[in-house]
């Protein structure tokens, strides 16, 4: 059970982060074309990103941040902090508060 409790966050944390993008990228006014052409990519390969259909790694979600001008935890529903709390490291600050 507790495996689907996690599993189904970290879907929650994917469709935010995702959510995030789109947000950002209207409210500076881009369209799709705009960001597929600044991440050097095509636009329906961003287009997969926007919808989930492509995995979105990490060095792709540090582009878009860069593109957007935002720092990584603008995109993130749970902020990831750099503190070591009873051995895990890179715990969520929901985890903790």
């Amino acid at each position: 059970m507790r495996e689907n409790i996690n599993v189904q966050k970290v879907d929650d944390q994917i469709d935010h982060v995702l959510e995030q993008i789109v947000h950002r990228r209207r409210r500076l006014g881009l369209s799709q074309t705009d960001l597929a052409d600044k991440l050097d990519i095509t636009l329906s390969g961003y287009y997969k990103i926007e919808k989930g259909k492509t995995k979105l790694d990490f060095r792709r979600m540090l582009e878009i941040s860069e593109v957007l001008n935002v720092e990584i935890n603008y995109f993130l529903k749970y902020p990831i902090v750099n503190i070591n709390i009873l051995g895990k490291r890179n715990v969520l600050l929901s985890e903790i508060t």
